[in-house]
């Protein structure tokens, strides 16, 4: 058995960076608006929702913590919130006894962090976390808190729902990751997702990274009033469909900076983008498309879960 692709938290960060918030324009920072995120704060927010309280020293030492963690390998140092049992413990009585507590912070890390809801890049984050976890063989017999009333449900139930919860998806899938794999032995998915290009020591990510085939929904969690009496519900108009990939448009391959190129701390990670034409097969879903050194291939889901 190939030991890739797996879902751990790196790969899940990973993925997530893929819809990152992009920054305001030049005018709507000279109006006040804040400051681009860059991906550590994507890792950063996270960690928030482990540990309300987490508090970074060092912004480069952030940086150096969020490029291991998403190559597979473990901080261990002072004050990381994924280290500490106590805190994990908590984090897991939450999900399970608050659930819509657990939710609502959730829904404020996608709406602090990631993209609008109209834009596509929420639409291949969904595909994404679905293909992973469908492809991710080791993940059967496993049982997520991906539905919006709490419950748990089977990789094969959440596989075969068409109208999927994102920030139920993203709560379910962080949680799972964190008490059940906090190993983060995802060294061989990110090699494969991000193979390394001599020439230019740039890691090209999203081309490698099967997309999911089924046509399917997805909206943003109904959250009930708070304690307060305060209307803490999305608005049901967010409700979007993800669609395949148009066969005759190109669409975006990120570049990021290989961790051996050090970049100042305050400018975080630097992106690049280039474009590639992928043609979609929608037959079967094998070969679609070919970038430099990788084949990308999409497959349906798997009947045996």
């Amino acid at each position: 058995m190939k030991n890739y692709p797996r879902l751990y938290g790196g790969t899940f960060y990973l993925i997530l960076t893929g819809a990152m918030k992009p920054g305001p324009s030049n005018a709507e920072i000279r109006d006040g608006k804040p400051k681009k995120y860059h991906v550590k704060d994507v890792l950063r927010g996270l960690l928030y929702l482990v540990n309300p309280n987490y508090n970074v020293i060092d912004e480069g030492t952030l940086s150096t913590q969020a490029s291991k963690y998403k190559a597979g390998q473990i901080n261990n140092g002072d004050g990381w919130p994924l280290a500490d049992s106590v805190l994990l413990d908590a984090y897991d009585s939450k999900v399970r006894c608050a659930y819509q507590s657990a939710l609502s912070d959730m829904h404020q890390y996608v709406d602090t962090y990631l993209c609008s809801d109209s834009d596509p890049k929420m639409n291949a984050l969904v595909e994404r976390l679905l293909s992973i976890i469908n492809d991710d063989e080791t993940l059967r017999g496993a049982r997520f808190y991906t539905r919006e009333d709490g419950k748990t449900e089977s990789r094969k139930n959440l596989l075969e729902n068409t109208d999927i919860c994102l920030d139920s998806l993203l709560l379910g899938l962080w949680h799972y990751i964190l008490i059940n794999r906090p190993e983060n032995s995802c060294q061989d998915t990110y090699t494969y997702w991000a193979p390394k290009i001599p020439e230019c020591k740039r890691r090209i990510l999203w081309p490698r990274i099967e997309t999911w085939k089924q046509d399917i929904k997805w909206h943003r969690a109904y959250l009930h009033a708070d304690n307060k009496g305060n209307d803490m519900s999305s608005d049901e108009s967010t409700k979007k469909e993800a669609q395949p990939h148009d066969a005759a448009e190109p669409i975006n391959v990120e570049v990021i900076a290989d961790e051996d190129q050090k970049e100042s701390s305050d400018q975080g990670q630097k992106k690049y983008e280039q474009n590639a034409t992928i043609y979609n097969n929608y037959g079967n879903g094998t070969i679609i498309g070919t970038l430099n050194a990788g084949t990308i291939n999409i497959g349906g889901a798997k009947d045996d879960r």
